[in-house]
C-alpha cells in the first residue's frame, strides 16, 4: 500500500524490467528483452513451472514448456496475471532455413528452424514472398508444411518458379489466416548445365585421370556447405559411377 517500503527483488539485477505485476499470492516481472519471471505462491500452478511449489526467488516462465537460449527466439510481448492464473503472448519467430536456396524446378526439401514452433496438422502453410517493396499486388507461392517433432523443425518442399529470384519465407499455423513476420531470405537459382569437359579422351593405358568439368549456372557453394557431386560415365554396355 502507500508508504510501504520498496524492496529489491533478488535475482533480477541483470535485467531491465519493463513492467511489474502483483496478485494476491504471487508477483511477476516482464523484462525489456521479452522474458517473464515469477515468484511467490505456486498453488494452482500459477508460476508456470508445471508444479505447485512456492518460490521466494524469481523463476523464468517457459514458453510451450521450453526456455530459449537465442535472445530473439521467443519474446513475450504481453502478459497478464490474476490470483490463480497468468497468461503470456509470445509471437512465433523463424530463425533459419536450410538449405537457403532451391533450383527453379522446385521440389527441394527444406527445413525451417524457429523456437516455439509447434504441431498444427493440416494447418501449416509456408509462404514464399517475391513481392518487391511497395508492390500493389503481392507475388507469393504457398505450399503445405509439416512439423517434424523428431527434428524440432518445419519441413516443406519448395514450389517451382519460372525464373531465378530472391524471396522471403514466413509461416502460418492457422491455415493462412496469419503469418509470422520473420522474412527469412531465400533464393531460387537456374539448374546447372554441363557445358564442357576436359580432356575428352583417356588413354586406355591409364587406370585413372583427373578431368575438369565446366558448368553453366554452377551451384552456389555457399548454399551447400557439404556438397556431394556424383558423376556418371557411360559407354556401350557399361555404366560407371564416380
Amino acid at each position: 500500500g502507500p508508504g510501504a517500503p520498496t524492496l529489491p527483488v533478488e535475482g533480477l539485477h541483470h535485467f531491465k524490467v519493463r513492467r511489474g505485476y502483483a496478485a494476491a499470492h504471487s508477483s511477476a516481472a516482464l523484462t525489456s528483452c521479452g522474458r517473464v519471471f515469477l515468484w511467490g505462491g505456486g498453488a494452482h500452478g500459477r508460476l508456470g513451472q508445471g508444479d505447485v511449489m512456492d518460490r521466494d526467488r524469481p523463476v523464468e516462465l517457459p514458453v510451450r514448456g521450453r526456455l530459449f537460449e537465442h535472445p530473439e527466439a521467443c519474446k513475450i510481448t504481453r502478459f497478464a496475471m490474476a490470483d490463480d492464473r497468468a497468461i503470456a503472448a509470445a509471437p512465433l519467430r523463424l530463425l533459419s532455413v536450410y538449405p537457403a536456396s532451391s533450383p527453379i524446378s522446385g521440389a527441394s526439401r527444406i527445413f525451417i528452424e524457429g523456437d516455439a514452433l509447434f504441431e498444427a496438422p493440416n494447418r501449416i502453410k509456408v509462404r514464399f514472398d517475391f513481392s518487391p517493396p511497395g508492390a500493389s499486388a503481392p507475388e507469393v507461392r504457398l505450399v503445405r508444411g509439416a512439423y517434424d517433432p523428431s527434428l524440432g523443425r518445419l519441413v516443406c518442399d519448395t514450389p517451382p518458379v519460372d525464373r531465378p529470384a530472391e524471396c522471403f519465407l514466413d509461416v502460418s499455423f492457422d491455415n493462412g489466416e496469419t503469418y509470422t513476420d520473420s522474412r527469412l531470405p531465400f533464393r531460387y537459382y537456374p539448374l546447372p548445365a554441363l557445358s564442357k569437359i576436359q580432356p575428352t579422351l583417356r588413354p586406355s593405358s591409364l587406370p585413372a585421370m583427373p578431368v575438369t568439368l565446366h558448368f553453366k549456372h554452377p551451384y552456389a557453394a555457399a548454399s551447400f556447405p557439404s556438397p556431394v557431386v556424383k558423376f556418371l560415365f557411360a559407354s556401350p554396355g557399361k555404366v560407371l559411377d564416380a
